[in-house]
């Protein structure tokens, strides 16, 4: 309220002396006040509809309405006008009760003089205007972080497709190719890989920072996942001639806990000890304990000084940097590791030393279900695939990665889908989700879901969209598996081994739907 600015006041009381009483003590302030009058709830709501006011001194027993009633009707018609409520009732748990309605202030009839009036009055007007900023500031906040979600959903879902021919196709020419060709072909793999750890790093810790990444717990071999991305990560160690070990004990043991969360884990741990690692090698352990389930990573690399392990998980913190860095990275993959570990419950513990190497270990309370046999990969039989995939390079891909243990037949849109899964039978289905035009991935599997013999049909969401939560969202609406763009052949199949049936794998033909 500006100094000497004049404020207009709607007094709603129905008895005339306390209106008489407010005038005189306003009019005796030392800044100026226009008073208006309203002696019942239908005339102050007329007013208030009419005409804007700055403030509203509030008698809740009026003669049509009477109690919290009074003050959530006048709260309703003018919710930016700031509410003094002034009454005879000495209540105090009356007072709170008006105040967590909104009201600003709570005056009792006979203990207000001009001075505690004014201050009221100028109290109300300042915390509605600070409400009012603060709600404001809240939606804008909450509106740019629907925007940013929307900003990291889409550049994910565009950059990840691309990506899933680039590095795709660099990994099948490497395999085709020989000498200096081959060599550019594991260069572009590699630069495709490193693109996408920044891009998983960005939106990790995004995620992380918002509030916004949620736990899908599910059961899954640990050494299963331990492999895959020690096979991932494989090349960068050859590269460096380092060892690149797994030692898990035992080695069927199962998990409960979140497999995106700990493949992200053991990738950042992982790659920054092959990173750091001059000779030697990389050794990636898990053993269950008492406590639970320990996932470690020990280097022979070049250790971390104990000023640096203050600071370490810091977003961006990097104890190499300047023009003198000796390591590529953005500095993310530990403040993300030591995040998800935190989301999940666990202890990350770090112990290292200037030119001896560092151990890096999880324990993960609770986590360790039993153990069960592996499941083989079936490689002597040729079930019947169909692809929805609307990307032509991502079908060339599956294409060649598929065709030495599938009959692949593909589809591109909804009706394309439809009439090949009604022309003949198939034992599995891999389905796009951004299929480009007004029928999506999930669209087209709950409408399969109605066809005869595709109730149980695995069907495996693959997509561009690997935001954390994607994974569990696309399995609540009914997919058998999940599988991320981009991918390498290994992970293509271990998903597809995860769903597979040995009967189909043998027999080559859905037992279902052949009647």
């Amino acid at each position: 309220m500006v100094l000497n600015s004049l404020v207009t006041v709607l007094v709603v009381e129905d008895n005339p002396g306390d209106v008489v009483l407010i005038r005189e003590m306003l009019a005796d302030a030392t800044r100026p006040f226009e008073v208006l009058h309203a002696n019942r709830l239908s005339e102050a709501t007329a007013y208030l509809e009419q005409q804007m006011v700055d403030v509203i001194l509030l008698d809740l027993s009026l003669p049509d309405s009477v109690g919290m009633q009074t003050f959530q009707r006048i709260d309703a018609t003018a919710p930016d006008v700031p509410i003094v409520v002034m009454t005879g009732l000495d209540d105090e748990e009356f007072a709170l009760e008006t105040a967590r309605e909104g009201a600003q202030d709570y005056l009792v009839k006979g203990h207000v003089d001009t001075g505690v009036l004014v201050r009221a009055i100028r109290y109300a007007i300042e915390r509605k205007r600070y409400e009012t900023e603060l709600v404001a500031a809240r939606q804008e906040a909450e509106k740019m972080n629907r925007l940013k979600s929307a900003f990291l959903a889409n550049m994910s879902h565009e950059i990840r497709t691309p990506l899933t021919g680039i590095i795709g196709f660099a990994a099948i020419l490497a395999e085709e190719v020989a000498g200096e060709q081959q060599e550019l072909a594991q260069l572009i793999q590699r630069s495709g890989q490193r693109l996408m750890q920044t891009l998983n790093s960005v939106l990790d810790l995004s995620m992380l920072e918002s509030d916004s990444l949620t736990l899908n717990p599910q059961q899954f071999p640990v050494r299963e996942i331990v492999e895959e991305v020690v096979e991932m990560l494989r090349p960068l160690a050859e590269m460096k001639e380092l060892t690149l070990e797994v030692v898990c004990d035992p080695p069927d043991l199962l998990a409960l806990t979140d497999r995106g969360c700990i493949d992200r884990i053991l990738t950042n741990l992982v790659g920054n000890a092959i990173k750091f690692t001059v000779s030697g090698g990389v050794t990636v352990w898990v053993t269950a304990e008492e406590e639970g389930l320990r996932l470690g990573v020990t280097d022979t690399g070049i250790g971390i000084s104990q000023e640096f392990l203050q600071s370490m998980f810091e977003p961006f913190e990097q104890e190499s940097s300047g023009l003198t860095r000796a390591f590529e990275g953005n500095g993310l993959g530990l403040a993300i590791t030591k995040g998800l570990v935190d989301m999940l419950g666990g202890i990350l513990t770090v112990e290292s030393a200037k030119e001896r190497g560092s151990t890096f270990s999880v324990l993960l309370p609770n986590a360790v279900v039993n153990a069960i046999p592996a499941a083989p990969w079936p490689t002597d039989a040729a079930p019947m695939m169909l692809v929805v995939e609307d990307n032509e390079e991502t079908r060339i891909l599956l294409k060649h990665l598929l065709r030495k243990h599938f009959e692949v037949t593909f589809a591109t849109n909804r009706e394309e889908a439809l009439a090949e899964a009604r022309a003949q039978a198939f034992n599995l289905i891999l389905m796009d989700i951004n299929l480009g035009d007004s029928t999506d991935g999930i669209a087209i599997l709950h409408t399969m879901r109605q066809e005869a013999g595709y109730a149980a049909c695995p069907i495996i969401a693959m997509t561009a969209y690997a935001l954390p939560g994607d994974e569990a969202r696309f399995l609540s609406e009914g997919f058998d598996a999940y599988l991320a763009k981009p991918f390498t052949r290994q992970q293509l199949e271990d998903v597809l081994g995860q769903v597979i049936g040995t009967e189909a794998a043998h027999h080559g033909r859905n037992p279902r739907l052949m009647g």
